[in-house]
Formats: C-alpha cells, sequence, structure tokens
C-alpha cells in the first residue's frame, strides 16, 4: 500500500494475521513470533515514485521556461489523457475515476488561466503520464523510490498508532 495513502482495503490483510495470531496464541496457547514484510517495491510504486519525481522537477523548471511552451505542453498532456481515456472499455475499471479527472481538465483546455501553478495542479494526472512518456526511462535514481515508499510507511504506522 506505500505509492499512496492507506485504506480500509489494505487493513484487511493485517486484521486477518492478528485474529489467526490471537487464536494460536490466546486460545491454543502456541507462542507466536510475528513477523510482518510491509512491501515489496513493485511496478505501481516505481511508476508512482517516478512520475512525482518528475512533476516536481517540471513544477520546479516552470519559472524558468517560456510561459506559451509550458501551456501547450499542459494542453498536450490533457489531449493525450482524453485519447487514453476514449480507449477504455465501459468495463474498465480506471474509467469511472479517469472521467472524474478529465471532467476537472476542461479549464486547463478551455480558457487561458495566468497561474500555470494552478493549470499544472489540475492537469497532474496527464501531465505525470506524459512526462513520465518522455522522460521516465531516464530516471535511475533508486533513492527516489525509498522516498515515496518510506513516505507512505511513515504515515501508515502513523495512522496505525492512532487506532
Amino acid at each position: 500500500p506505500f505509492n499512496d495513502a492507506s485504506h480500509m482495503g489494505h487493513a484487511r490483510s493485517y486484521i486477518t494475521f492478528d485474529i489467526l495470531r490471537r487464536i494460536m496464541s490466546e486460545y491454543f496457547g502456541y507462542n507466536i513470533f510475528y513477523v510482518m514484510n510491509i512491501t515489496d517495491v513493485d511496478d505501481k510504486i516505481i511508476y508512482r515514485a517516478r512520475t512525482k519525481f518528475l512533476l516536481d522537477q517540471y513544477r520546479g523548471e516552470m519559472a524558468t521556461r517560456n510561459r506559451a511552451e509550458v501551456l501547450a505542453e499542459i494542453r498536450e498532456s490533457v489531449e493525450d489523457f482524453k485519447v487514453k481515456m476514449a480507449a477504455l472499455t465501459p468495463e474498465d475499471p480506471k474509467l469511472k475515476m479517469m472521467q472524474k479527472v478529465a471532467d476537472g481538465l476542461a479549464p486547463v483546455v478551455d480558457k487561458d488561466c495566468s497561474d500555470l501553478n494552478e493549470l499544472l495542479g489540475l492537469a497532474s494526472m496527464a501531465m505525470e503520464t506524459w512526462l513520465d512518456t518522455r522522460y521516465g526511462a531516464d530516471v535511475t535514481d533508486h533513492s527516489i523510490f525509498a522516498a515515496l515508499t518510506q513516505h507512505w510507511e511513515t504515515e501508515f504506522h502513523s495512522d496505525l498508532k492512532q487506532l
């Protein structure tokens, strides 16, 4: 679960094994040594870390670039996003989420917003994909991937302490 915020679905495996541990130790009297592997760095985590890094890098470089060029790139990313969305079938579980994102992209395409950071915020999902297509292969620093998982792991343990 360490590529984004935790939700109740993530808790299922922890609750299941906690119940099994309690049954084995409290009912059957076994001495339990419980080891938990939180996660492996899988493709979703690698993708999320890389796209977040690329978007943060782009945001940092935006102030030194030509405004019209940045606006054109943001709009191009939105059009690419819409093409990808159009290729989905009605049964695809991503369609509803992508439609919600696409509905929020109207200001990016329809008007010239004076605040590029606001536009980038609205189009962040589209821009992440666009940037990853162009520059993702150049991201090779493994600390980027570890930083994302460490951030969400810290959040996860903080949430657990609050329970």
